[in-house]
């Protein structure tokens, strides 16, 4: 078995590929209301910006795919599926240990993971998010910053998960709730070491220096940059404010002076490409045929709703 990498020169045969098996999957099982063919425009879209891959046998049969969605430092695991007859061959653990292995830059992987597949995850000692309404689990994939009871000098990034109007006006009565942790900041404003701990969506965050409150808030009031606080997880590897924000540390050295880049450097870095997402929706012809056999596909109803598949090697966001 062989896992491809979607890419600019594959992607047209591949999200096909994919797609063909999709929908013949749900005309197989009489059109279930509990199917990945209901998600084929998202999964198009992960192939047309290249954040998918899939497993192939020999034959070019699918036997699997995975999508993905980048968050900085986060990647969440959006769709993975793995045909019916290659289940319990390992094929889920080796679609993800193969990303791992391609994108090492990678922090932490999240994943909103069904019942059916729970199992899976665990005995790959993957986490529960305690905080998560979803059963979302997560791993982290490299060296992060050490929680805190108390509160250290230098740079600190402060965390509570209790409402953050709650904390700011009685902080004494969550201060055995708060979780502090070291700043390490390189020249451009990234973390040495980022932060990976659960967390809630409305939940207190401020930072500290030397000691001294500096500046307190919410997190989408407080960082500029994407940082994920989506009910789960906060995930910080870059300290870059909102303008009202970064006022609070003016006349201070919190923040490093920023590296100049030279011309050569300049020239080194690799172009950014930016991907169109599309709307349009994937069709196939009326029938096909495979391995000699006439297929024939009746037109099926397009739902706008997204639902996840009973599948037992699947999960999605």
């Amino acid at each position: 078995m062989q896992t491809i990498f979607i890419t600019d020169q594959n992607t047209s045969h591949y999200k096909s590929l994919v797609q063909s098996w999709l929908r013949l999957d749900f005309i197989t099982r009489n059109r279930p209301d509990k199917h990945f063919w209901y998600n084929v425009h998202r999964i198009g879209d992960s192939f047309d910006e290249c954040n998918a891959l899939v497993v192939v046998n020999e034959q070019e049969e699918l036997v699997g795919y995975m999508t993905w969605i980048p968050l900085g430092a986060q990647v969440e695991i959006d769709i993975l599926e793995v045909n019916e007859k290659y289940r319990r061959q390992g094929i889920c653990k080796k679609m993800l240990a193969e990303f791992t292995d391609k994108y090492n830059e990678t922090v932490v992987l999240t994943a909103s993971v069904l019942p059916a597949a729970q199992a899976v995850f665990e005995k790959m000692n993957y986490s529960l998010v305690a905080t998560s309404a979803q059963r979302k689990y997560y791993k982290v994939m490299k060296p992060i910053a050490r929680e805190m009871s108390e509160l250290p000098d230098g740079r600190v990034l402060a965390v509570c998960s209790s409402d953050f109007y709650q904390v700011r006006d009685n902080p004494e009565l969550f201060r055995s709730q708060m979780k502090y942790f070291q700043l390490e900041l390189n020249s451009n404003d990234t973390l040495k070491l980022p932060i990976v701990t659960s967390f809630a969506y409305d939940g207190y965050v401020a930072i500290y220096y030397n000691k001294e409150l500096m500046v307190e808030n919410k997190t989408r009031r407080l960082f500029n940059n994407r940082v994920d606080h989506c009910d789960s997880l906060l995930v910080v590897d870059r300290i870059e404010l909102k303008p009202e924000a970064k006022k609070c540390f003016e006349g201070t050295d919190f923040f490093l002076p920023e590296k100049q880049v030279n011309d050569k450097e300049l020239a080194d870095l690799p172009p950014v490409k930016k991907r169109k997402r599309s709307n349009a929706f994937f069709s196939l012809p009326d029938s096909i045929t495979i391995k000699g056999e006439l297929i024939d596909f009746p037109s099926a109803k397009k739902k706008k709703l997204e639902v996840e598949s009973e599948s037992p090697a699947t999960f999605k966001r």
